[in-house]
């Protein structure tokens, strides 16, 4: 629901902001096409359903497809069904006014003859849009207890900001079926079950996103949420590979915050440590390796310097959990060692939670934050929560598994 509200505001700012540009600089034509193709990108197909009917969209197109068509998924009419749909789904759990609200704003945007409307009168309709989606997000403030169901949907807001994935695409051969859902952290888990003899199993997937977190190091513009009961257990205790070691506490012991808004500073200290004080060595360890053997022997990859400091950052008293993913690495800049490795195939860093930033991520391996160049996919307590991919099968064969990552970055 959040999500989707969220995205809606995005594609109604935009079309706001464009048309008034389109007004004030009184663009001809073809100025005016150039002003609006480019926020296709927004849309769940890049525009192609426009683009296959339309090569050349005039303005009008562009921005009925925004709003209007029903093969974009990231259309303002399709994001407010979906939130309503949500919703309706945990009415028990949010306020009669955001209901009324988020019913209100759906039947206006299905109503006959909007579509007609909004083109006569852009300016009012993106604003109209706008204002009610902004009017629900505070309702949203106002109207519910700042509890487990509030935290999540400004935990989901604040994803939606800092990443968004505008395609998603999975094929699995052969003979595979595939069903998705969500694990106990919230990750989009996929399971593939292939149930007739097979000499292999194929993954492979295709994604496009937008990594928005421009500045990691700025703070919230008032203090995060407090994390719920079951995410400061997850969170802050030890874990299957991030074990309680002696020699971390002793680390850890000049860095615990003397204030909930010193936490950062802290982690950021810490990362400081860990990139410091260990050695980027590939093939010493496995996944299973945990932290009081990267500790004795102070070298690993990224998994393990990612487990080495949630380790300490959780010695100190700070929330931290693992993250999975890729890096973006420009080959021809100048980067360390370290961070050209890191790159080849899937990453690893650490996010830890302060008052202050909310969740942040950083990246000891590089020693340096989680931004643009950092793609999440998968968030658990250590790399045992969220391995990209495990699994059983039946039969006597031997097994080998081969990997292989692309990431470029899309100007």
């Amino acid at each position: 629901m959040s999500r989707d509200v969220e995205r809606a505001m995005t594609v109604a700012r935009l079309s706001e902001v464009t048309w008034h540009l389109e007004l004030d600089a009184a663009f001809g034509a073809e100025a005016a096409e150039d002003l609006w193709t480019p926020l296709l990108a927004f849309s769940s197909d890049q525009g192609q359903g426009l683009l296959s009917v339309h090569p050349h969209p005039i303005p009008s197109h562009v921005r009925s497809y925004l709003s209007f068509d029903p093969h974009n998924e990231h259309g303002l009419v399709a994001c407010v069904r979906r939130a309503r749909g949500a919703a309706q789904g945990v009415r028990e759990s949010i306020s009669s006014e955001m209901w009324e609200q988020i019913n209100r704003l759906h039947l206006s945007l299905i109503h006959p003859g909007v579509a007609a409307e909004a083109e006569q009168d852009a300016t009012g309709f993106f604003r109209r849009v706008r204002e009610g989606l902004q009017f629900f997000q505070g309702l949203v403030d106002a109207t519910i207890a700042h509890d487990e169901p509030w935290q999540f949907i400004c935990l989901v807001k604040y994803i939606e900001r800092a990443e968004r994935w505008d395609r998603f695409e999975l094929g699995a051969a052969p003979y595979a079926s595939v069903r998705r859902y969500r694990d106990g952290y919230g990750n989009a888990t996929h399971l593939i079950t292939v149930p007739r003899p097979h000499e292999y199993v194929e993954v492979s997937t295709n994604s496009i996103v937008w990594t928005l977190l421009t500045n990691p190091y700025a703070p919230l513009p008032k203090t995060a949420a407090p994390l719920s009961p079951a995410e400061e257990y997850d969170y802050l205790r030890f874990s299957r590979l991030v074990q309680e070691v002696r020699e971390i506490e002793l680390m850890a012991a000049a860095f615990h915050p003397s204030s909930p808004v010193e936490a950062f500073e802290k982690t950021l200290a810490l990362m400081n440590l860990v990139n410091a004080e260990f050695e980027y060595v590939a093939e010493v360890t496995t996944v299973a390796t945990t932290v009081a053997d990267v500790v004795q022997h102070r070298r690993g990859v990224c998994q393990d310097f990612a487990h080495v400091l949630i380790g300490l950052c959780r010695a100190a008293g700070i929330p931290a959990r693992y993250v999975s993913g890729y890096l973006i690495v420009d080959r021809s800049s100048d980067l360390s060692a370290r961070e050209q490795r890191a790159s080849v195939a899937s990453h690893a860093w650490a996010e830890a939670f302060s008052s202050t930033h909310g969740w942040r991520g950083f990246d000891p391996t590089n020693n340096l934050m989680a931004g643009e160049d950092h793609v999440k996919m998968a968030i658990g307590r250590d790399y045992a929560d969220v391995p990209p991919t495990r699994g059983t099968s039946r039969g006597a064969a031997t097994e080998r598994l081969r990997v292989t990552v692309s990431v470029e970055r899309l100007e």
